[in-house]
């Protein structure tokens, strides 16, 4: 995931920006024009690259699941079924089998952040991303629309309580922090187990406690994941 979003991603959106800079800065009138344009561009690879992780984390979350439901000896019914579980379903099967809830890791609210985020990307503005907009209105800062105190044209027609999803505002620091809830995730997964109570699970092995995980930079935090974590393709 890291080396997508360096390798793809970053590279797509320095160049975007760069020509945003050129638009800003030149006296050209056909600028301004441009810029709207630009804008809405440089959405298209942020929104792309979080449904990919979103996508690609919920396929993992399910294979996983269901190698933890084939070794406790569940029937291939109930193995199946995690493949099509909506979420509410996915977090009752995770606790089940895992002896504690998905609420409980530190990364959760991103991960439940990119849940929504990944079905915005998908059906455009609906229930996610109405729900999106209520739980994040951040995401839209340019919303709702205003005019300046100094407008003399007409006023603003109805406005909706809830913005386009095409309006999101997902900025590069926000697109990492997504990708490391994942990586954190998976890191912090196999200390749980599944006959143990919530109370004794500790959320975080000793040295993560002491650091954090804002405290770990990029190359540490690839070498805190476990050995069989290799092949999920993070």
């Amino acid at each position: 995931m890291r080396l997508y979003l360096e390798s793809s991603v970053t590279p797509a959106l320095d160049a975007i920006d760069d020509r945003l800079d050129e638009l800003l800065r030149t006296d050209e009138p056909a600028a301004v024009f441009q810029v709207a344009d630009v804008m809405a561009l440089r959405n298209s690879p942020i929104q792309a690259f979080a449904l990919s992780v979103q996508s690609q984390w919920e396929r993992q979350l399910r294979g996983f699941l269901k190698d933890c439901a084939s070794e406790f000896n569940h029937s291939a019914v109930f193995v199946e079924a995690l493949e099509k579980a909506n979420w509410a379903e996915l977090l009752k099967r995770f606790q089940e089998l895992r002896g504690l809830p998905l609420q409980a890791f530190d990364s959760f609210p991103d991960l439940d952040l990119l849940r929504l985020l990944g079905n915005a990307c998908r059906h455009g503005d609906g229930n996610s991303a109405r729900m999106l907009y209520e739980r994040y209105p951040e995401l839209w800062p340019n919303w709702p629309p205003a005019l300046s105190a100094d407008w003399a044209g007409p006023a603003l027609p109805n406005v909706s309580n809830h913005p386009p999803f095409s309006q999101v505002c997902l900025s590069r620091s926000r697109l990492v922090r997504l990708t490391d809830a994942v990586i954190w995730f998976w890191r912090t997964t196999p200390i749980s187990t599944p006959t143990a109570s919530t109370a004794r699970i500790p959320m975080l092995t000793p040295p993560l406690q002491e650091c954090g995980r804002n405290a770990l930079d990029d190359r540490d935090r690839s070498s805190l994941l476990p050995p069989w974590m290799s092949g999920r393709n993070l």
